[in-house]
């Protein structure tokens, strides 16, 4: 399909991606998509929000708690190709949009899921729990 639209020079698929080539490709990203059909929550979105990058993926397993369209993240219906088309479209042509994904996704990173507060967090859980 990429030959037949002719894009394979803004498309490459790389397979699993791991250690010192997953801060390369990250880096270098302007977008991270995560179509997928099943999920608990991804490892990968946390991943792509502590690189600022603005969130494409599908409402599914714990993404949906988060999940605000267009504030936070884009969203498609799982296995919708001709929505996620169109939000991937639309998150290209719209710099503002992608500005702001960008910065909802570095405030998850250093504030909601920041190790420090998830660290205090757990803490205050097992205090609590030790309590009983």
């Amino acid at each position: 399909m990429v030959l037949d639209l002719k894009i394979e020079d803004r498309v490459e698929f790389l397979g699993w991606i791991s250690d010192h080539n997953k801060n390369v490709i990250f880096q270098k990203s302007k977008i991270f998509c995560l179509p997928s059909y099943a999920e608990g929550f991804p490892m990968s979105i946390l991943d792509a929000w502590s690189y600022a990058l603005p969130i494409i993926s599908s409402p599914v397993g714990g993404i949906p708690d988060v999940a605000i369209h267009k504030e936070n993240m884009m969203l498609f219906n799982p296995g919708n190709i001709y929505e996620l088309q169109t939000v991937i479209e639309e998150l290209m042509k719209n710099e503002n949009l992608q500005k702001k994904l960008s910065k909802s996704s570095l405030k998850f990173s250093n504030d909601i899921f920041s190790i420090d507060k998830l660290h205090i967090q757990w803490n205050n859980l097992y205090e609590d729990l030790i309590k009983y």
